[in-house]
């Protein structure tokens, strides 16, 4: 079952070398991305090691805002693609009790990102128009 820790320090060099695949750095950075999202945590910014068991497979990157709503990013470890990885990410983020109070949760996807939008279309999300920047917006409302 997958699970959602708080990234801590000593989780960073277990991360980092996902951001060498170059699909990572294409759609989000270098080595340097989590441990910048790392750096900006607060109250309303978690970044989280998804565990299937105790094995790492993903990063979630999750903010919230005072209107109840969340965006977020999800990396998941090159070697873990296309096994349902992503999906599960974002249905433990759904069920995160610290989560419960938001209505909406929102992601930009990059133009060209087929994979991303793919999955959030597959968990439900309903894609917008795309943006002068070449970003869509996919939101998800709870009800």
């Amino acid at each position: 079952m997958l699970r959602l820790k708080p990234l801590d320090a000593s989780d960073l060099p277990i991360v980092a070398p996902w951001f060498d695949d170059a699909q990572t750095q294409r759609w989000l950075g270098g080595r340097e991305w989590p441990a910048l999202g790392f750096s900006l945590q607060g109250p309303d910014r978690q970044l989280y090691l998804a565990l299937d068991e105790t094995i790492p497979v993903g990063l979630l990157d999750c903010e919230t805002y005072p209107d109840k709503s969340a965006s977020f990013a999800v990396v998941t470890a090159p070697e873990m693609r296309k096994h349902g990885i992503g999906r599960a990410i974002l249905a433990a983020l759904m069920a995160e009790p610290s989560y419960s109070h938001i209505v909406r949760f929102f992601v930009g996807i990059e133009r060209g990102n087929i994979a991303s939008a793919a999955l959030m279309l597959r968990c439900g999300f309903v894609e917008g128009e795309e943006d002068e920047d070449g970003f869509t917006d996919f939101e998800y409302r709870r009800s």
